[in-house]
């Protein structure tokens, strides 16, 4: 992975969090109802950003952070 690619998924990440704090705040939901589900899914990220980087022949880093980006932006678009 490069870092270009390392840096696009930080981003995003940081993007779907501070869309749950905002969605979060328009919809007048406490901030706190994220703090278990959002977290979560960027462990996933992280998790598969590190996977991805050892590894990069195998697909379970890809796998893992498709699915810490699945898990956060279901959690921030249910709420």
């Amino acid at each position: 992975m490069t870092r270009r690619v390392q840096k696009s998924v930080a981003v995003l990440s940081l993007v779907i969090v501070i869309a749950g704090l905002v969605g979060s705040a328009l919809r007048d939901i406490s901030p706190l109802v994220l703090v278990p589900l959002v977290p979560t899914g960027v462990l996933f990220v992280v998790a598969g950003m590190v996977s991805w980087a050892r590894r990069p022949e195998s697909s379970v880093g890809r796998l893992l952070t498709a699915s810490g980006f699945a898990w956060s932006l279901s959690q921030v678009l249910l709420l």
